[in-house]
Formats: C-alpha cells, sequence, structure tokens
C-alpha cells in the first residue's frame, strides 16, 4: 500500500480550533474512506492500493469535540470532486513499428528514419524518449521527447529522426506515463542511415571504340564497387537516336527486357543477360552503381561500341593482266575498302596452270612478296576481313561461349582477278638454211 496526500482548496478562512474538515473518498470494490483533519495546507495521507479515486471535501464545526460530525453541528456543501489515479506500474513496453532491425534510410534525397509504434497504458502515457547509439556501443544519447496520440491505450507515436551523420544506429525508445513511470525500453538494432554514393564502376569489355559484328549476347563488364548491391546502364544509339536504361542486380533482369548489360562485379555474373544491339552504328554507354540505400555513383566514362554488319571488299590490282615475269618472285598488289570498321587483313589465293586454289595466307598490307616454284601460269583473288571481330560472344545459359576470333568476310566466290605468267626459260633460236659445213661454189666471171 501506497500513501497519497490530500490538500485543501478551502478558501475559508477558519479560526476556530474546533473547525474540522471531513474528507470522503471512493474507489470502486472497495469501502468508503472517510477521515477528519484541521490541517488544511495537507489533509492528511492513508495508504491506498493501484486505482481511480474520487475525493469530496467538506467543513463543519466540530461543537461536541469528540473528532467527527454530529448532525445538527454546522456544515458546508461538499466540494467538487477530485479524481485521483494511483498508478505504480509501468506502461508495456512500446511495440516498435519502425524501424526493423537493420532498416536502411537516407538515399540521394535523403529521407529521415521514422520511429513510429504504439505503448500500452493504464493511467495514460503522454509521451516517449527515443535515444540512439552507435551500433553496439551503448553510447546512448537523447533524440526526442514524443508526444502520443490517442485518447486510449495503446497510444501511438512517430518521430522522423535525421541523423547528423552517416552511420549504423541502435535506436532504443521507451513510454513514460502519466504517474512517472517509465516503461522497459524498445529497441531498434544496426539501422542504417546512408547518404554518400558510392565510387563509379570502370569499364573492362569491351574496350573504348572498338567494333564488333555481333548483334546479340555481347558481354559487356565493369568493375566491382564495394558497397554497390545493383548498376544502372545506359545505352545510346548514335544511329536511331534511342536511349535505354536498365537495372539489374545480378541477373534480375528477363531476356525480355533487352538490351541491358551483363551485371558485374568484376564479371561475377557471367549469367546475367548481355547487350542487344538492333541496327548498325555507334553506341555509347555508361554505367554507374547504386547502393542499398539508393545513393547513385557518377557515370562511369563514356564508351564507344560500334556494331558493324557490313562485309569488306577487296581485288587484286596487278598493273597489266597478263603479267609476265621471268622470276619466281614478284608483287601483287590489292585495293581493300570497308566503310564502318576498316580492313584488318585480306586473304590471298592462288592457283598454277588452272589447278586447284590454294591460299597464300593473310597480308595487311598491299603489296604482297609472292614467291612460286616453278613457271606457270597463276592466277589471283583476295577475300577482305574487316576489324570488327573485338568481342566475345555470351552463352545466356552457359557464360561465354567464345567466337572464332573473325571480322566481317568480304562474299566473294573464286574468280580470276589477276593472272600472272612466270617464264624462266630463255628462248631457242635455231638456223636451218643453210645447213652446216654445206660448201658454195663462187659464180664465175668472165672478161671480155
Amino acid at each position: 500500500m501506497s500513501q497519497i496526500l490530500l490538500g485543501s482548496n478551502r478558501n475559508k478562512a477558519i479560526g476556530d480550533p474546533n473547525d474540522l474538515a471531513e474528507i470522503v473518498t471512493l474507489m470502486s470494490s472497495a469501502p468508503t474512506i472517510t477521515a477528519y483533519s484541521n490541517n488544511y495546507s495537507g489533509w492528511g495521507s492513508f495508504g491506498m492500493g493501484e486505482g481511480t479515486y474520487i475525493t469530496h471535501v467538506r467543513a463543519f464545526s466540530d461543537l461536541n469535540g469528540n473528532g467527527i460530525y454530529d448532525f445538527g453541528e454546522p456544515i458546508s456543501d461538499w466540494s467538487d470532486p477530485c479524481v485521483t489515479v494511483y498508478d505504480a506500474t509501468p506502461p508495456v513496453t512500446s511495440d516498435l513499428i519502425s524501424p526493423a532491425d537493420g532498416d536502411i534510410f537516407g538515399g540521394p534525397i535523403p529521407t529521415p528514419i521514422t520511429i513510429s509504434g504504439t505503448t500500452t497504458d493504464n493511467s495514460g502515457v503522454p509521451y516517449v524518449t527515443i535515444e540512439y547509439s552507435e551500433a553496439g556501443q551503448n553510447n546512448w544519447q537523447f533524440v526526442a521527447n514524443v508526444p502520443t496520440t490517442g485518447d486510449s491505450s495503446p497510444y501511438s507515436f512517430t518521430y522522423d529522426w535525421t541523423p547528423d551523420a552517416d552511420g549504423v544506429y541502435d535506436i532504443k525508445v521507451y513510454g513514460t506515463d502519466s504517474a512517472g513511470n517509465i516503461e522497459g525500453s524498445a529497441y531498434a538494432l544496426g539501422v542504417v542511415y546512408d547518404t554518400t554514393a558510392p565510387d563509379a564502376p570502370a569499364w573492362l569489355t569491351p574496350a573504348a571504340d572498338v567494333y564488333t559484328r555481333q548483334s546479340s549476347h555481347i558481354i559487356l563488364d565493369w568493375s566491382d564497387v564495394a558497397d554497390a548491391v545493383g548498376y544502372e546502364y545506359e545505352n545510346y544509339s548514335v544511329t536511331t537516336g534511342n536511349t535505354w536504361r536498365s537495372f539489374d542486380s545480378c541477373g534480375l533482369l528477363l531476356e525480355s527486357q533487352l538490351p541491358n548489360a551483363q551485371i558485374g562485379p568484376g564479371g561475377s555474373c557471367i549469367n546475367a543477360n548481355v547487350a542487344t544491339f538492333s541496327v548498325d552504328g555507334a553506341y555509347i554507354r555508361k554505367v554507374r552503381a547504386v547502393d542499398v540505400a539508393g545513393n547513385q555513383s557518377a557515370w562511369s566514362d563514356s564508351y564507344t561500341l560500334t556494331r558493324d554488319t557490313v562485309r569488306p571488299v577487296s581485288s587484286v590490282n596487278s598493273v597489266a593482266t597478263p603479267s609476265i615475269t621471268a622470276g619466281y618472285t614478284f608483287d601483287v598488289h590489292f585495293v581493300a575498302t570497308d566503310a564502318s570498321a576498316g580492313v584488318k587483313n585480306v586473304e590471298l589465293f592462288f592457283r598454277q596452270d588452272g589447278g586447284a586454289w590454294q591460299s597464300y595466307g593473310t597480308h595487311a598490307t598491299s603489296p604482297i612478296a609472292v614467291t612460286v616454284a616453278a613457271d606457270g601460269v597463276y592466277d589471283f583473288y583476295t577475300i577482305a576481313e574487316d576489324k570488327a571481330d573485338d568481342l566475345t560472344v555470351a552463352d545466356m545459359n552457359n557464360g561465354s561461349a567464345g567466337d572464332d576470333g573473325r571480322g566481317n568476310i568480304e562474299d566473294k566466290v573464286a574468280v580470276v582477278e589477276a593472272t600472272v605468267i612466270v617464264d624462266t626459260i630463255a628462248p631457242v633460236v635455231t638456223i636451218t638454211a643453210p645447213v652446216s659445213y654445206t660448201h658454195l661454189t663462187l659464180p664465175t666471171k668472165r672478161i671480155v
């Protein structure tokens, strides 16, 4: 049992020592308590259990001097009731709705940490107290006393807290009821507040300013960023003017969402979808990292990748056809052109005296020094290859499938473009008349 002191609000000056106050206190499910006092600054105290008490007071003259009111003695009207709640029970520990352990706040447009929940008590909880600590350090610091809302239990509270700095925080909330009882604390542990952008990734493959004859499954890869949970990829087609932007956190995109990029970090997600290019031309790409709070890094450098599916053209252009040479080594001249990636090399083909065509290897520059082993009639033609060979094809299910290392190949059937006649045998001259060692008779001249 506890003691509650009841004080007087009587405005009447009482000078007679026989003047007393009758105090009546009512409590549900308990007997009525009646007390008498001549102490007008603090009328008595008596033990009570927890509950709600209604107290009335009236003054009377104790003419009989027996310390109680007897019928007929002068007495005032009852005072207005005084309602007293005696509460020694702390509120129920608050139920935190937000945040949960490990929740993340902040982002590029910083969102505060929303702290909300309910608390329960029989006498009311006018406010809850919020404190924070660096995660696991128990160095608690005051944030705010937050008023609750609601006319009855449970009472609600909400507060938006913006930390002074990024970090990982523990948060605790405890309520104080109307009687001053403090509840046990509710905790949210490891709450992250992050407004710092991650570092920008760097392109790994393909390199800048390269060409490809591939139309799909092109591996695009970039460096790992430590706190990134995903990457945003943007691709711009110079030819069509279209821009695509995709987001992936390692393989979550569907093939129907192409074009997009294989997601790193560092190639660790090789099975993710890869880029598709619909038309020939230059594609300018860039990528940025996104962390768990939604902070975005700066864009990477913009790299250009050109899709080129147009085949090159070439031909042998010896000075004269047929050319005749008296040596086994001679030059074969060619011209080759490509509209986009440029010519990588040409492959020279030859045949001797109408026989089967054979390769004389690939060559990057003209003329080609050709050496043959025997006299004969040699026919030549070339097939060109361009430089659109820089990328590796990716298989959607099995990662890198490799490629043949070739660019676009000229579409040409075997055709004689030049002929060189090799003739190293000197001509033979034979005198057929007169016959060797034939004696001739000189004509006779007569002198007259």
